[in-house]
């Protein structure tokens, strides 16, 4: 229960801080989405970052706020960033075909199925 609620408040700051960045970033009134990219970008580096402190560096520390950290406050910041990391760990892990086809196959069914929810809301 304890990891929920980590994850809980860790989700709803990197939620509330994305809105926001997005938000001041939106007053730049550029034709790019460049609010998302940047906080894609971030909080990739963010997962990354701590993926190695907890990895190399603070091997001992707490795993509810490891969870926190990364499944809430990234998760909630941007879930581009746990995509990312599990990207990367098929790739450490020497599984290159899995690593291909899971980026190929998440990013063009993401969209496929955005679209596909924009036609179907039209429609309904």
């Amino acid at each position: 229960m304890i990891k929920l609620i980590a994850i809980f408040t860790g989700g709803g700051i990197g939620s509330i801080l994305r809105y926001l960045i997005d938000n001041q970033l939106k007053q730049f009134n550029l034709s790019f989405p460049i609010g998302i990219f940047f906080i894609n970008i971030l909080g990739c580096f963010i997962m990354g970052f701590l993926f190695s402190l907890f990895l190399y560096k603070y091997t001992n520390i707490n795993n509810i706020l490891k969870i926190g950290l990364t499944v809430g406050f990234c998760g909630g910041f941007t879930t581009f960033s746990s995509f990312s990391l599990q990207i990367f760990e098929l790739y450490q892990k020497g599984e290159f075909t899995n690593c291909i086809i899971y980026l190929l196959l998440s990013v063009i069914l993401s969209i496929l199925s955005l679209v596909f929810g924009v036609h179907l809301g039209k429609i309904i």
